[in-house]
């Protein structure tokens, strides 16, 4: 029996009740060209997901086809954190995105003691601006809010050394919200009657990876005092003995 499908007349002859005999449509005729639809033969509108929109994506949810709805201006296309579904996000603004810079407000005599917490702190104020404001400080131990890999710069000027004066700052870390503290950069200066100021300065990446447990603090010596002969000098309107942090990149 032959079957006559016209595609115009959207009509279809010759087929009997109960539908096609069997052996019309075979396996080896869905998988010739002439079983499949042709090339660029199925438009947008037999994909239509529903409130479709220009710049819309259809990706696959293990179960069928689905819409996913553009995103804004300047986001990106990335997997979610089950890496099961693209999704839309904002990429990172790039660049440093916290600097901040800290100094001793005032020139203070040197302690004479060991291990001596440097505590007159401000943030710097003279044509100064800082990116961000994650840092803070408090009776000279120092935190932060947010997490990341950090270069600290540091500095210490001593003058007027009436004696011959050895000393080594230097900076230490807390990992347990200060119950122990460590080392972590040294410097060591010298200096006598015939030298007016010396200073002494050390740089150092270090990662914050915990926020609420992680202290820093900046001790005018370790096993070296500074003479109480001598002075540490401070200002609030330049840097002498100061500090500063940029982010570098995520911990």
């Amino acid at each position: 029996m032959a079957i006559t499908i016209n595609g115009t007349a959207n009509t279809v002859a010759g087929l009997a009740v109960g539908g096609l005999p069997d052996g019309t449509v075979d396996n080896d005729t869905l998988a010739t060209d002439a079983g499949k639809p042709a090339d660029n033969s199925i438009t947008g509108a037999k994909l239509a997901m529903g409130s479709d929109a220009q710049g819309d994506v259809m990706y696959y949810n293990g179960t069928d086809y689905i819409r996913l709805a553009k995103g804004s201006a300047g986001q990106v296309l990335t997997m979610n954190s089950g890496a099961t579904a693209p999704e839309w996000a904002t990429p990172d603004a790039g660049g440093i995105t916290s600097a901040q810079q800290f100094r001793l407000a005032a020139v203070q005599a040197g302690s004479g003691s060991n291990g001596t917490v440097l505590t007159n702190w401000e943030e710097s104020d003279t044509d100064y601006q800082g990116i961000g404001s994650v840092w803070s400080q408090s009776s000279g131990v120092f935190s932060t809010t947010t997490t990341g890999i950090y270069l600290c710069n540091w500095n210490m000027t001593v003058r007027s050394i009436n004696v011959q004066d050895g000393f080594d700052p230097n900076i230490q870390i807390s990992t347990d919200s200060g119950s122990n503290w460590s080392n972590r950069s040294h410097s060591y200066s010298m200096g006598d009657s015939s030298i007016n100021a010396q200073s002494s300065n050390n740089h150092f990446i270090f990662d914050v990876a915990n926020t609420s447990t992680f202290r820093l603090r900046y001790n005018e010596s370790d096993v070296n005092s500074v003479n109480s002969e001598s002075d540490i000098v401070g200002s609030s309107n330049s840097n002498w003995t100061c500090i500063s942090f940029i982010r570098l990149g995520d911990t």
